[in-house]
């Protein structure tokens, strides 16, 4: 099935299956260890790990704790990919090595499994156009089950309508689409925004901005973040408008933060970014992020500057992302915790509802989000 760029680990299992049929590997052989996958494709263990736990599902290998993971059937036996499965898609705009994806997918994927129902994963790359190509590929190989993580507000709505009015079993993670009536999953971003910018109040920051690479217009997401922003301002006395918000070119993922000229590029970029943040309203003191990667961002770009983080500039995130060694920070990052494997769980549950045909009366669940205070966040400095 031709669905655009394939997932990693799909990758993975469409060789190793390939492999098997071919007769490279036989019946009761073992294979390579995660370790040794994850060499040979150029990817995490969690991606490696994540394509065995599938071909054990479909039982075409089987594993052994201790000993590793054989197969489990002859060449012969092997159907093509989807034959005695119903298939589910998840299409979202990153890879599933990035951040909390791996939670949102081990969910989706334990529950679904269980129930013989295949995930298959796409990466649109952030990109509208790629978004587009991979659903109508999906449709054209008549899937009917889609879970989607948009790339955009504006951009991926005719997407979603197109989709709801095709009568598509859907699932909308992070964004909603108003009016538009169908099954939405999301975390409360309204309370997440306000919880952080009430955490630096608290804390004596004024001078609080709001900073995004999008703003208001874009994403339900955002918009809902600054105006939990916008009402703790309010509650504390602290009048609000466009003035708190700074739109910059920031990032929406890690690329460029490991070393040599494009982290050196990605820095500077930083640090013009910051400097017109300051040069805007000398006063500042802290920082709300639209995201954990903004945050990031800034907080390298600030201690590369001289600004220490937290004495002279508080800065708080959103998401509360899965980082590995690559992007450790000098200072542990506060930030908001959403809870993707929840979401994921409830996503696998209701599209298991809407397969078994439930699901008459959609729903938009909201589900609760949590502070959580690390080193960036301090007293404002009298």
């Amino acid at each position: 099935m031709d669905t655009g760029k394939k997932s990693l680990f799909q990758k993975i299992i469409d060789d190793l299956t390939a492999r098997i049929q071919e007769g490279q590997y036989q019946f009761g052989e073992q294979l390579p260890t995660e370790l040794e996958l994850a060499d040979l494709y150029n990817v995490s263990r969690i991606t490696s790990r994540r394509a065995l736990e599938e071909l054990s599902r479909d039982g075409i290998i089987y594993r052994q704790r201790g000993q590793g993971s054989f197969v489990a059937r002859k060449s012969a036996e092997i159907k093509p990919l989807g034959e005695n499965h119903t298939i589910v898609a998840l299409v979202m705009p990153f890879s599933e090595d990035v951040g909390n994806a791996s939670r949102l997918i081990f969910s989706l994927t334990s529950i679904l499994g269980n129930s013989n129902v295949w995930l298959t994963i796409h990466n649109s790359h952030n990109d509208i156009n790629e978004e587009h190509k991979i659903i109508y590929n999906l449709l054209g190989e008549g899937i009917q089950s889609i879970i989607i993580y948009p790339v955009s507000q504006w951009g991926s709505l005719d997407l979603i309508f197109k989709l709801h009015l095709m009568n598509i079993n859907l699932i909308v993670l992070d964004k909603y689409f108003d009016p538009i009536v169908t099954n939405y999953i999301l975390s409360d971003n309204f309370d997440g925004g306000y919880q952080a910018a009430n955490h630096l109040i608290q804390l004596g920051h004024k001078h609080i901005r709001f900073v995004t690479n999008s703003g208001l217009q874009n994403a339900t997401t955002i918009r809902d973040r600054i105006l939990g922003f916008y009402k703790a301002l309010w509650e504390n006395g602290i009048d609000f408008g466009q003035a708190n918000i700074c739109t910059i070119d920031g990032p929406n993922d890690l690329r460029g933060m490991i070393g040599g000229t494009a982290y050196q590029e990605w820095l500077d970029n930083g640090k013009k970014e910051l400097e017109n943040i300051f040069k805007d309203d000398p006063n500042v003191t802290a920082l709300q992020c639209q995201h954990d990667y903004m945050a990031i961002f800034l907080e390298k770009a600030s201690l590369s500057m001289g600004i220490a983080v937290p004495g002279d500039l508080s800065i708080v995130g959103f998401d509360n992302n899965i980082l590995d060694d690559n992007f450790r920070l000098e200072v542990p990052l506060t930030t908001v915790a959403q809870d993707l494997q929840k979401i994921g769980e409830l996503a696998a549950k209701k599209i298991l509802d809407l397969l078994q045909g439930g699901g008459a009366d959609p729903k938009r669940i909201i589900l609760p989000v949590e502070l959580i205070q690390r080193g960036s966040s301090a007293p404002a400095k009298k």
